[in-house]
């Protein structure tokens, strides 16, 4: 229902596949989420705006293939992974990269992703900001 999502391009992406069915992550407990992510084949993310998407990061986390378009820093949270794909807004393109996403089976990170997400890491990151800000 909200707009900067973007549903109908993941629509128009699953409806040229086969066999593929789309689970929107909605009205589900944290826990459901977290068993549904670890149970899919890949994770699509089709906003046109978006901050730093915490979707990209939890399917990340999982190891699973994604593919997105590119809005917020999904560049930089996909650098160096393998099956993690951007996409172009277009539903044939989506549909592509799921393909290659799913024949993926498993995205691949590289050493150190995770670090960079923990928190001490992120709080020293807003200290540098602050302090060039006041400067």
């Amino acid at each position: 229902s909200r707009v900067e999502k973007n549903a109908n391009l993941a629509l128009q992406a699953i409806a040229l596949m086969h066999n593929i069915e789309l689970i929107e992550l909605d009205g589900y407990t944290r826990e459901e989420v977290v068993v549904l992510m670890n149970a899919v084949d890949a994770g699509v993310l089709t906003s046109i705006r978006e901050g730093s998407p915490q979707f990209v990061k939890e399917m990340l986390a999982c190891h699973r293939p994604i593919v997105s378009t590119n809005v917020g820093d999904v560049i930089e949270q996909f650098a160096g992974v393998k099956g993690a794909y951007i996409s172009e807004f277009d539903a044939r393109d989506v549909a592509d990269k799921l393909e290659t996403a799913i024949a993926d089976g498993n995205a691949e990170l590289p050493r150190g992703w995770f670090e960079k997400y923990e928190n001490k890491h992120i709080v020293n990151k807003l200290v540098e900001i602050y302090k060039s800000i006041i400067k």
